[in-house]
């Protein structure tokens, strides 16, 4: 008799507990559903981003990892705090590279958006660009994806940030987008 109420225990508990985690999965929202939540979460993180922020996510079930850079730790951290604090997620993987905010790099920065401004205007209309600038003890890393026609003027504008004072090094990684 012990040994039937010990199996009915042990049957019990195991539905149990297999009850909640499988009820835990299927409250889930769909992949889709989750995706554009944090995409929508880390799009209203304050500071705002801006060209020289570039943050991208992967999901695997309830953990999310955060890959790319922005300027110092408080963006970092403040996409870390925002994604964490959805209700679903389980775990926060932080590997945004927080790049240094110091007079050289800051000054750049400014010297970079002003020669792609005026050199490639298309890539900056309407006050958003198209691609991302990361700028970190004076090399220049150029990430986005731009029209076919935008390349000629953003070649151009490379040209002329190879030779800026503070620049050591200028690394092109846009793709170039097929219109159709």
């Amino acid at each position: 008799m012990k040994l039937i109420a010990r199996r009915v225990l042990l049957i019990f508990c195991f539905g149990f507990i297999s009850g909640l985690v499988f009820g835990t999965v299927q409250d889930l929202p769909s992949t889709q559903d989750q995706m554009k939540e944090i995409g929508e979460t880390l799009a209203s993180v304050n500071p705002p981003a801006t060209e020289f922020d570039f943050v991208t996510f992967d999901l695997s079930r309830t953990t999310v990892i955060l890959r790319g850079f922005t300027i110092g730790e408080k963006r970092k951290e403040a996409c870390a705090v925002a994604v964490k604090d959805i209700s679903w997620v389980g775990h926060v993987l932080n590997y945004i590279e927080a790049l240094p905010d110091g007079y050289n790099d800051q000054k750049l920065r400014e010297n970079v958006r002003f020669v792609l401004r005026q050199r490639a205007p298309k890539i900056f209309n309407d006050g958003k660009s198209k691609i991302r600038i990361k700028v970190k003890e004076g090399n220049v890393t150029l990430i986005g994806a731009i029209k076919e026609d935008e390349v000629n003027s953003l070649e151009r504008a490379i040209g002329e940030l190879k030779v800026e004072d503070l620049v050591r090094s200028v690394e092109n990684k846009t793709v170039v987008r097929q219109e159709n």
